[in-house]
């Protein structure tokens, strides 16, 4: 059985890390594509409209987060894991559906208070596209390539992803120069989509009756996912507000441009992190299915703690020379502000990392109050000290407040998590 998990973990962490890289190139060269055609001041309005969208994602508490941690432990206690997943997905459509309807006879008046006034038109008629993204579509395809690692096979997962973001790549080549923002966001409703059917028909391979819709209700396990996804979100809130506050803060203090600048720069940071968070987040259902057995617990967190210690390592060293040279693809030139917000958010991201195995430990365990604390402390951060310093010294001094929170945020989750599985051995 040991060799087994073994073989799975590592199958699942070398596919899902294949996933990040290839995410990552993909990525990049649409948004170069993106960054030539349109510029980035629109960019920067895309982002900030995506951002607001994931504000309302705060009201989720469907659980539809861990729907990888319900189905490995409905399937290691030989329980009806169809009911989860039909359950999830309904409550999840149901809850976004009703939210997009209101955002969408809403979202206009809030646009007037934060938008530049000769942008205003544009975001208007955006709009509609950016919500059924960012707060439907998104949130579905997530759900549901979650679940897939909740079956253990992560593997599946990652090829899924890979393809859509190689579709979503030959869909912005194509017509980005064309159609502009208007055809990005569209390439994101194809891809979305393509995740979403996709993530569908391998779920249907290996949960027996899932059947070809959503059509399976249960008020049980709706109660057991809220409750849980009371925890989640609470956790989620924090998280997810992060982005949209330091967004807001840059736009009111530095303008559109260094929302820009700050999208493009967390974006490569936030992608070489992606590749060991990918490779972690098969953790997730590996710990729910041992929430039992303390003594194989510590010996999965010590052997993960190895991994991503020297991936904290080896994210700063290469970001020496890739800093440099995104910014000439990007611009043609050497953006010392791009290279200022890279250089922040690498470090604190470099010493954040050691925290998610004791991170995903929490949450596979379901003792999140450290996760939602870090979170917490983050968001704090932004708010009481980035305003200031934003007010005084422009997004130097927004990076300062990131910075601080990101790594007081990891250090929490490690002291309050590692207390709680050292009482566990």
């Amino acid at each position: 059985m040991k060799k087994i998990l073994n073989s799975r973990l590592k199958r699942n962490a070398i596919f899902s890390g294949g996933q990040a890289l290839i995410s990552i190139a993909s990525m990049f060269w649409a948004y170069r594509v993106l960054l030539q055609e349109v510029g980035i001041e629109r960019l920067g309005l895309w982002s900030l409209m995506i951002a607001s969208a994931s504000i309302a994602r705060a009201a989720d508490l469907t659980g539809a987060g861990g729907l990888s941690r319900f189905v490995a432990e409905a399937k290691s206690d030989r329980r009806d894991a169809a009911s989860y997943v039909h359950t999830v997905v309904l409550s999840t459509l149901a809850l976004y559906t009703a939210l997009l309807l209101i955002f969408l006879a809403s979202g206009e008046y809030a646009l007037i208070r934060f938008i530049d006034p000769q942008l205003l038109d544009e975001a208007k008629s955006l709009l509609p596209l950016a919500l059924i993204v960012g707060l439907l579509m998104t949130p579905l395809s997530s759900t549901l390539t979650s679940g897939i690692d909740g079956v253990g096979r992560a593997d599946q997962r990652a090829i899924l992803v890979i393809i859509s973001n190689l579709l979503f790549l030959g869909a912005v080549l194509i017509f980005v120069p064309y159609f502009g923002v208007w055809a990005w966001g569209y390439a994101i409703v194809f891809q979305q989509a393509f995740k979403i059917f996709g993530a569908w028909a391998i779920l249907t391979k290996h949960i027996t009756g899932l059947g070809f819709l959503p059509t399976k209700w249960s008020n049980k396990v709706l109660r057991e996912t809220v409750a849980y996804g009371l925890k989640i979100q609470a956790n989620s809130i924090a998280m997810m507000l992060s982005d949209p506050v330091v967004k807001f803060i840059l736009n009111s203090y530095a303008g559109l441009e260094a929302v820009g600048l700050y999208d493009l720069g967390a974006k490569l940071v936030e992608a070489l992190r992606s590749v060991v968070v990918q490779m972690a987040t098969p953790l997730v259902p590996e710990f729910a299915s041992l929430r039992m057995d303390g003594n194989r617990i510590r010996i999965l967190l010590r052997k993960s703690l190895q991994s991503v210690a020297t991936y904290a390592m080896v994210m700063l060293v290469s970001l020496v020379p890739i800093a440099p040279s995104y910014s000439v693809i990007m611009f043609g030139e050497i953006n010392l502000e791009l290279l200022m917000i890279i250089a922040a958010l690498s470090t604190g991201y470099a010493v954040n990392i050691i925290a998610i195995p004791y991170y995903f430990a929490g949450v596979g365990l379901n003792y999140m109050r450290w996760n939602i604390g870090a979170h917490i402390l983050m968001a704090a951060s932004i708010l009481t000290i980035g305003i200031p310093l934003g007010a005084k010294f422009g997004s130097g001094g927004i990076l300062v407040a990131i910075f601080l929170g990101t790594v007081g945020g990891a250090v929490m989750v490690v002291f309050g998590n590692g207390q709680f599985l050292r009482r566990r051995e």
